[in-house]
């Protein structure tokens, strides 16, 4: 057990250390909270965000699109009725729901989001509420974890500064999914099962499995998570039968019962996971050097992240350029110190959670091809691991300072950190949009059609998108759609064929979205009565999430 003991006698650089670090936790957790509950309307639904009012409220996909597969103008309220839950509806539609058409999503989140909805209501704000006071549980448990693994508050309280201005966890407890809920579930679990180990009693234990059976009802990679607890046991008892390793797997299998049926639900429906999977995405060639890069993105993102891509200032793109490389150096320092100055014991279980999910999707993509290992949302244990190493590195350095000055400069090195995380979270927090929303236009798009009189929106775009965009709507919009069913494979384009475009009279303008733009454009050329303009919005083309263009169309 590594501890930071005060000698009997207080120095002044002890001294200075307490009340620094008293005075730094209060602000940074203040700041932390505060942002969390910032603009949390702000950004536009993505792609997987729109299934969670829609499927949480008890609406399978194919039913929305069969029901307006005909060819009828609606509102935005018309389509805006599937996120809200049935009243006739019940708890039970949602397991449905999720066993039919997402059986990859276990449902504990997404019933706890019916339940948010029917107290709070379904806008953007309510919806990502409940992310962002699960993610307040975040701090306690990496708090605990820390007593547990070093038996020292300094090292509990950096990392509750370190998770509460992560940029990462920020976006993650911004988001109308079940990632905040997997984190605080892997923190929970893992401290639960050190306590399990460190008292031997038939409670500890017996909580240990009660959060196992939460964590892998919170999200379908809690069983790597939970493999590597499995390791963690067996390495630290050097592979004997001893008390604590029956013990493990007595309240191990105790823990996994309750999870069996929704294993045989994916079990049946594995057809439809590999239907629905983004296998065009994780999939995707790249080479060992660009695999390397978002690995070290991944880790930068844990401390900064500025959004950048390739509209980016150039000296956005240089600072993130130096701290793509900054960080994982002082991370790989931390992992250093970590199991050079604690017992197995310590070290170990830091090591599992880092690379509990990292490590099998780095194997497949460097086997197999594809980007399964830089998605952040996959592999939030790593970012778990990398905070806890960094958390014990700067309470080591702050510790070991021999002067009063030595330790002002590593004070300095926090509030630097800090400030990192700090900016970043703030330029979050006010953007319109952030990479984690998959670099969708629809904020201008939607603003494009609001500021127009009579509006009508065509399109036979996938029902996500019209889900989202109903969001950032105003109710004056209309709706002409024919839309794609995604977890269905179900797909419509007889209604807009460009050759034979028919609008009704009455609309100022026309937007359209999707429609095989390609199609589209060479029919236009040959003439119809309309023309295809791409619609901008501060002088940027906008595009959807699939990469198409937003369209108007204009009479000629």
């Amino acid at each position: 057990m590594v501890s930071f003991p005060m000698r009997a006698r207080a120095t002044k650089t002890q001294d200075l250390l307490s009340k620094w670090l008293r005075y730094l936790v209060i602000a940074v957790l203040a700041i932390g909270i505060l942002l969390r509950f910032t603009n949390l309307d702000r950004k536009p639904f993505w792609f997987d965000e729109t299934y969670t009012p829609l499927q949480s409220s008890g609406y399978t996909e194919r039913e929305v699109v069969n029901h307006f597969s005909d060819s009828r103008i609606i509102s935005v309220s018309d389509l805006k009725q599937y996120l809200h839950p049935d009243p006739n509806g019940s708890f039970t539609d949602t397991i449905k729901t999720f066993a039919v058409e997402d059986p990859q999503h276990p449902p504990l989140y997404y019933l706890m989001t019916r339940f948010w909805m029917q107290c709070f209501g379904s806008s953007a704000t309510a919806l990502r509420s409940l992310s962002t006071v699960l993610s307040l549980f975040t701090f306690p448990c990496i708090f605990w974890l820390c007593l547990e693994l070093f038996g020292s508050p300094v090292v509990g309280w950096i990392a509750v500064c370190l998770v509460a201005v992560s940029p990462l966890n920020l976006l993650y407890a911004q988001e109308a999914r079940e990632y905040t809920l997997w984190i605080v579930m892997t923190l929970f679990s893992s401290a639960a099962l050190l306590r399990a180990m460190r008292l031997q009693t038939k409670a500890a234990w017996g909580l240990y499995s009660f959060t196992m059976a939460i964590s892998l009802y919170s999200f379908i990679f809690s069983a790597l998570v939970l493999f590597g607890h499995a390791v963690y046991i067996l390495v630290v008892e050097r592979f004997r039968f001893t008390k604590t390793v029956l013990s493990y797997f007595a309240s191990s299998c105790l823990g996994i019962l309750p999870f069996l049926p929704w294993v045989v639900v994916i079990v049946t429906n594995l057809s439809q996971i590999q239907a629905t999977s983004v296998s065009g995405v994780l999939d995707l060639k790249v080479t060992p050097l660009q695999l390397v890069a978002q690995w070290l993105r991944e880790i930068r993102l844990v401390f900064f992240d500025l959004n950048i891509d390739a509209q980016s200032p150039l000296i956005y793109k240089a600072i993130a350029a130096g701290f793509l490389i900054i960080f994982p150096l002082l991370v790989a320092f931390a992992f250093y110190l970590l199991c050079r100055h604690n017992p197995k014991r310590v070290w170990l279980l830091v090591l599992i959670l880092t690379g509990s999910t990292f490590l099998p999707l780095a194997v497949l993509d460097i086997a197999s091809g594809g980007i399964r290992s830089t998605i952040p949302r996959y592999v939030l244990p790593l970012c778990t691991g990398i905070q806890l190493a960094f958390a014990y590195f700067i309470a080591n350095r702050l510790e070991t300072a021999k002067t009063v000055w030595g330790q002002r400069l590593w004070c300095m090195f926090v509030a630097t950190v800090l400030t990192c995380g700090i900016v970043s979270c703030a330029l979050s927090t006010q953007a319109e949009n952030w990479w984690i929303k998959g670099q969708t236009d629809f904020v201008g798009f939607t603003h494009a059609i609001n500021q127009t009189e009579r509006p009508l929106l065509i399109g036979n775009a996938t029902l996500s998108e019209f889900l989202a965009l109903s969001y950032k709507l105003d109710p004056k919009v209309k709706i002409l759609m024919q839309p794609n069913c995604f977890n269905c494979n179900q797909t419509y384009s007889q209604m807009f064929n460009p050759g034979e475009l028919k609008i009704p009279d009455g609309y100022s303008d026309i937007f359209a979205i999707r429609l095989k733009p390609d199609e589209w454009l060479k029919t236009f050329q040959n003439g119809t009565a309309y023309r295809a303009v791409p619609v901008t919005y501060k002088g940027k083309v906008l595009i959807n999430y699939t990469g198409m263009r937003c369209w108007k169309l204009e009479k000629r």
